[in-house]
């Protein structure tokens, strides 16, 4: 039974991030934390978010804008490198940070906090389109890929950040979304052998069959979304990405992410 629900819940993250750009990884960690101890956790939803952004590649990843991989792509690649590094450092510092919401008192961490207000912030400067221009102009693209890659690498959160800085950036949704795998991939594949090097981790038997599960449930769910994408309009995906911004920078804050 639980088995079946990590194939349920990276069907359903995969099937939303296709869209979103981000929830498969967000969803799919708490549930592998549920089985392992977190540093094996983070690294094996790395490698699930990974060969899943490898499926995605060969569903979308003709329509990639390659200049724009380029472009974003190379901050992104240092951006991960630095967040996974600084993630083996403060995995020995985190303290836990208590916060009252609605009354409720939560526990959470600083950087939940931290990347919260993130998210929040940038889904209100999106509903504002204050983030349009910046969106648009190429010359700035590296900060958002240096933004997207650092925090990928420090705490797998790459795919909002990233969607932020696109979303105005592309008329075409699949060469938006197309984009936007192409990038992952190369966060993923950075992140994921830093991390190897500084946790000095081994998969176990006992995690195989987890992995492949989620796999199954995330290249289920990125099946599915590929045939509703021609149904889908470009301004949908906008305004679905701003929702889940301020819906994850809320549970982040919250500590329920």
């Amino acid at each position: 039974m639980e088995y079946a629900f990590i194939l349920i819940v990276a069907l359903l993250g995969s099937g939303i991030s296709f869209f979103s750009g981000f929830g498969f990884g967000t969803m799919l960690l708490p549930v592998m934390a549920l089985f392992f101890d977190l540093q094996t956790a983070v690294f094996a939803t790395a490698i699930v978010h990974f060969l899943n952004n490898v499926f995605k590649l060969t569903l979308v990843g003709k329509f990639a804008h390659w200049k724009t991989v380029i472009q974003f792509g190379i901050p992104s690649a240092v951006g991960a490198f630095l967040g996974a590094e600084a993630l083996n450092y403060l995995a020995h510092l985190q303290q836990p940070v208590h916060v009252q919401f609605w009354h409720t008192d939560m526990e959470t961490t600083l950087l939940g906090v931290v990347m919260g207000f993130v998210l929040i912030l940038l889904a209100a400067l999106e509903y504002s389109n204050a983030l349009v221009r910046v969106n648009k102009a190429p010359r700035l693209l590296w900060l958002g890929g240096i933004f997207s890659g650092f925090f990928g690498g420090l705490s797998g959160q790459q795919g909002a950040i990233r969607s932020a800085f696109l979303m105005n950036h592309f008329e075409d949704k699949q060469v938006f979304i197309g984009t936007r795998a192409a990038l992952a991939f190369i966060v993923d594949t950075v992140r994921i052998f830093t991390y190897a090097a500084s946790f000095q981790l081994f998969l176990q038997h006992e995690i195989y069959l987890p992995m492949t599960l989620a796999l199954i449930g995330g290249m289920s769910g990125a099946l599915i979304g590929n045939k509703f994408l021609r149904k889908t309009s470009i301004e949908w995906i906008r305004k679905t990405v701003m929702v889940f911004l301020f819906v994850m920078g809320t549970l982040m804050i919250t500590g329920l992410v």
